[in-house]
C-alpha cells in the first residue's frame, strides 16, 4: 500500500489507471441505480389505480428490488456472451432454490461478480478515506474474497436445501407408500404436499407441476434429481422404468425402490460407524507434527529463524512440507487398507 496523501493534498496524478477505472465504475453504477429508482417511482404512480398490497414495501426490499433489476439488466445486456453462458450453466441448479428472483444460472454468476466489485469499492473507499490506495495484490485478494463469500453463501443455501430434503426423505416416502395403497399417484402426491412443509413441500410442488404439464412420473423424478442432486430420486426413477417392464405396477416400483434405499441407508450407517474411528485417528496423526511445531515456537521463537533467513533453510522447509504431505497420504492409505479388512 502506498500513501498518496502528502501534506493533506490529494494528487490526482498519483492515482493508478485501474483505480480510476473503479471510480468511474462506481459513478456508472450510481447512475444506473438512479435510473432504476426512477422506474420504481413510476410504478408507484399507478399504485392508486391497482389493487394495493397487504403490506407496504420496506426500504430493504425496495433496494433489493433495485439490485435484482440491475442484475437482470446486466444479464440481458450480456446474454450473448459465450463465457457467461458457458460458466452460467453451472449455476442452473440454484434456480428456484437459492434465490427465487433469479431464473437463469447466468444471473447468479453476474450477481457474484457485481457483489465482489461492490465489496472492492467499499474496501477501496475505506482505504481512500485513510489516505491509502490498494495495491494490485490486495485488489485481487479483496475481489477473490468477495467472490468466494457469495459463492459460499449460494452453496450453503443449496446444501441446506438438499439436507432438509435428504433428512426427511424416508419419512415422506413412507407416507407416500401408505397413500398409494388407496389412491392414484396424483392424489397421493397432492395429499403428501399437504402433509409436508419447507424444502420438501417446494420440491414436491415442482414435481406436481411437471406431471401436470405432461411429463411422466419417471421424468418428474429425473428432473427432481437434476435439481437437488440427491441420488435417491434417480434410483426411484430407474425402478419406475424397470418394474413395469417385468409385470409390476407403480406401487411395486415405489415399494421395491423404498426397500432398496432403506437397505442402502442401513449399509451407509454401518460403514460410517466402522470407519469413523479410523478417520478420527487419521486427523489426530495429521495434527501431531503441527502441534510439535507450535510447541517449539512457544518455548523459543528463534528456534526456526535459520530456516526462514537462508536459502538452504527455505529449501529444507519445502522438503519438510513434501514429507508431511507424503506422511498424511501414507497414513490415509494404511487406514483405508484397515477399513477394507
Amino acid at each position: 500500500m502506498v500513501n498518496v496523501l502528502d501534506n493533506s493534498t490529494f494528487k490526482i496524478g498519483t492515482i493508478p489507471f485501474f483505480q480510476l477505472f473503479l471510480l468511474f465504475l462506481l459513478i456508472g453504477m450510481i447512475i444506473v441505480v438512479h435510473s432504476l429508482r426512477n422506474s420504481v417511482r413510476k410504478e408507484k404512480r399507478i399504485r392508486d389505480f391497482s389493487i394495493a398490497p397487504d403490506t407496504d414495501v420496506s426500504i430493504l426490499k425496495y433496494y433489493r428490488v433495485l439490485y435484482v433489476k440491475f442484475i437482470k439488466y446486466l444479464a440481458f445486456k450480456f446474454k450473448d456472451s459465450v463465457l457467461l453462458n458457458k460458466y452460467g450453466k453451472y449455476y442452473d441448479v440454484y434456480v428456484d432454490v437459492v434465490n427465487p428472483y433469479y431464473k437463469k444460472g447466468s444471473e447468479f454468476l453476474i450477481s457474484e461478480i457485481v457483489f465482489s466489485l461492490l465489496w472492492l469499492l467499499i474496501i477501496y473507499l475505506a482505504f481512500l478515506l485513510n489516505g491509502y490506495f490498494l495495491n494490485v495484490f490486495l485488489i485481487l485478494l479483496v475481489l477473490l474474497f468477495g467472490m468466494l463469500f457469495i459463492m459460499y453463501r449460494h452453496y450453503k443455501k443449496f446444501s441446506n436445501y438438499r439436507k432438509e430434503i435428504d433428512k426427511a426423505f424416508y419419512e415422506f416416502m413412507t407416507i407416500l407408500l401408505a397413500f398409494l395403497q388407496k389412491h392414484s399417484f396424483d392424489q397421493s402426491l397432492e395429499l403428501l404436499i399437504n402433509k409436508t412443509q419447507g424444502a420438501v413441500k417446494a420440491e414436491l410442488k415442482k414435481m406436481q407441476v411437471d406431471i401436470r404439464y405432461g411429463l411422466s412420473i419417471q421424468q418428474a423424478f429425473i428432473r427432481c434429481y437434476e435439481r437437488t442432486k440427491i441420488h435417491n430420486f434417480q434410483i426411484i426413477a430407474n425402478y419406475i422404468y424397470a418394474v413395469p417392464n417385468v409385470g409390476g405396477n407403480i406401487v411395486d416400483s415405489f415399494t421395491l425402490s423404498y426397500n432398496t434405499l432403506l437397505d442402502k441407508s442401513k449399509m451407509e450407517r454401518y460403514v460410517f460407524t466402522r470407519t469413523f474411528k479410523f478417520y478420527m485417528f487419521l486427523i489426530f496423526l495429521s495434527f501431531i507434527p503441527c502441534v510439535v511445531f507450535l510447541c517449539f515456537l512457544f518455548f523459543n521463537n528463534d528456534y526456526f529463524s535459520l530456516l526462514t533467513s537462508t536459502i538452504i533453510g527455505r529449501l529444507i522447509i519445502f522438503i519438510i512440507c513434501i514429507v508431511y504431505i507424503v506422511y498424511i497420504l501414507g497414513i490415509r492409505f494404511i487406514i483405508k487398507g484397515c477399513v477394507r479388512l
